[in-house]
Formats: C-alpha cells, sequence, structure tokens
C-alpha cells in the first residue's frame, strides 16, 4: 500500500528534451498562441507554457484510459502491405531523403505530424502507447481519397521497431508499408 502525500508548493522539475521533442514543443508554439483564451488573456507562449500543457493534457489522457497493459504487447513479424496499383509520381521516388541539423529525416509533404492535442481513440490506445515507448510518432496523410494514421519515426536508427502484435476489433493486424523514407507501420481503417 503506498501513502499519497500531498503537495502543497509547486514544485520545479527539470527535464532533458531530445531534438524530437524540443522540435515538436516548437511546431506547437504557433497553434497556441491561435487559441481564442490565449488570446484573450494576453498569454505569452513560451516553450515551457506549451511543454507544460503537452505533460498535462498527457497526464488527462493516461488517467482516462482503459485500465490495460500495453507493455505485455510483443513483437510480430511485419504483415507487408502491397504497393499500390497505382505508380506513385516520379517526383516523389526520385526525392531525395533530407536529414535536418539533429539528423532526422525531413518526411514527404501530406505527411503529418498527429499533434499532442488530437485525440488518438480509445480503441487504439495500446497502439499509440506501444509506439510512443518505441521513439515513434503518430502521423497522418491521404491515400487516395481516404486518410490514414500511421507510426513512423524520422529517425534512421529507431526504423528496425516490430509492428504492434495486437489484433483490432475485427482481427485486423498493423500493416507495414515500406518508403523510401523509412518504413510506416499503418493502422488499419476502423480499428
Amino acid at each position: 500500500m503506498s501513502t499519497v502525500v500531498p503537495i502543497r508548493e509547486p514544485v520545479t522539475i527539470s527535464l532533458e528534451l531530445d531534438a524530437a521533442l524540443q522540435e515538436a514543443i516548437q511546431d506547437l508554439m504557433p497553434e497556441v498562441r491561435e487559441w481564442p483564451a490565449v488570446k484573450e488573456f494576453g498569454v505569452e507562449v513560451t516553450r515551457e507554457l506549451v511543454a507544460r500543457i503537452a505533460i498535462t493534457r498527457g497526464l488527462k489522457s493516461m488517467h482516462k484510459r482503459p485500465a490495460s497493459n500495453p507493455t505485455k504487447a510483443k513483437p510480430q513479424k511485419p504483415e507487408v502491405v502491397p504497393d499500390i496499383d497505382e505508380p506513385t509520381p516520379e517526383a516523389v521516388e526520385d526525392a531525395p531523403i533530407k536529414l535536418n541539423a539533429s539528423g532526422l529525416i525531413d518526411p514527404p509533404s501530406g505527411w503529418s505530424v498527429w499533434r499532442p492535442t488530437e485525440r488518438v481513440p480509445t480503441t487504439q490506445e495500446d497502439v499509440h502507447g506501444y509506439y510512443t515507448r518505441q521513439g515513434w510518432d503518430r502521423w497522418w496523410g491521404k491515400v487516395q481519397n481516404e486518410t490514414i494514421s500511421f507510426y513512423y519515426s524520422r529517425d534512421p536508427e529507431l526504423h528496425d521497431v516490430l509492428p504492434f502484435d495486437g489484433k483490432s476489433p475485427q482481427g485486423k493486424s498493423v500493416m507495414v508499408q515500406k518508403t523510401p523514407w523509412g518504413p510506416g507501420h499503418i493502422i488499419p481503417h476502423k480499428w
């Protein structure tokens, strides 16, 4: 049995953030500046404020999660998604893979990282937990007229992550799609 000690005074916590997390925080600053409450109250948007919002919302999300243990998920062999019948435009195939100053891959246009403010469906929380623990981010993009959600890491050293081994309520598995920018692990529609 653990004892809960009430916190009476604010505590300063120091965190060491890697380049990807720093960039994610920096990328959210313009969005937070546009929030009506921020504009109304004249709040100064700093990296510290955005980080605090991310931590607070992350904690709320974790407390709302259904009781499960995603750490029990075991890696499985990848299920390779067949190439799309329509040919990919040459510009995409020949596009050089660009690395930023931190050594991370610059993904192609059309791939959008899932913002911390965007809700992950409750049926996908175990999948999301598995990939975020591996250092991967949730992304979305369009294939023909359909929006897809997938997990991907901009860090080339993390590309060997095995797909999540769980199944959707319909019995579908995560699919692996090879791309010139590294593998994407696609969440089947209606997971």
